[in-house]
């Protein structure tokens, strides 16, 4: 089809739009399709822009890499980096990596958290939260529209407690105390709470 797109009028640039081949269509689809894209242009839109900006926005698979560079590699903790880069590629990607990130539904994401959690349930909320930082980042860059976070909702698996041991540098620390504490003794402060 050819249309002028906005109010039109001979000062506007005409534009193009395909609409499929003859053997994709039949002549009466091609018609009942032109129909309903010259209805959208007289309501304002421009067809051939949207489609544009369709083929522009990327797969996750494309964004996911560039999220890694431009705001993981950048702006997080090394751990974190490492971590978010093996959920993308161990999980995210096979499960979602080639549909557009506009297209991925959280019925998805969701399937994707309960098949993860099945066995490893604080990965699988890890998951959740990478591709959460996807979206955020997605919507900063303007490939979906902000808020937009189809992981958002989904709720988050119970994680048993984790025991935390000390680290060395703690360790000598506490080493150096207790030491200071038997030679020299600690200073004590009677306790300040009224009975």
């Amino acid at each position: 089809i050819e249309y002028r797109p906005g109010a039109g009028g001979r000062g506007v640039l005409k534009k193009r739009l395909n609409l499929g081949t003859a053997a994709e269509l039949t002549p009466e689809d091609a018609r009942k399709r032109a129909s309903e894209l010259l209805a959208v242009v007289r309501l304002g839109g421009d067809p051939a822009a949207d489609k544009k900006l369709e083929r522009a926005i990327p797969t996750m698979k494309e964004f996911a890499k560039r999220f890694l560079e431009e705001e993981v590699e950048t702006k997080l903790k090394a751990g974190t980096h490492r971590n978010y880069k093996s959920y993308i590629s161990k999980y995210i990607e096979p499960a979602l990596g080639t549909s557009k990130l506009d297209k991925i539904q959280p019925d998805e994401i969701a399937r994707l958290h309960r098949r993860i959690g099945k066995e490893h349930p604080t990965v699988a909320n890890r998951v959740i939260e990478c591709i959460g930082s996807i979206y955020r980042y997605a919507a900063m860059c303007g490939f979906v529209p902000k808020g937009h976070n189809p992981a958002a909702g989904i709720s988050a698996f119970r994680e048993a407690a984790r025991e935390r041991f000390l680290s060395a540098a703690e360790m000598a620390k506490l080493g150096e105390t207790l030491a200071l504490a038997e030679t020299v003794g600690l200073p004590w402060k009677a306790s300040e709470s009224k009975h």
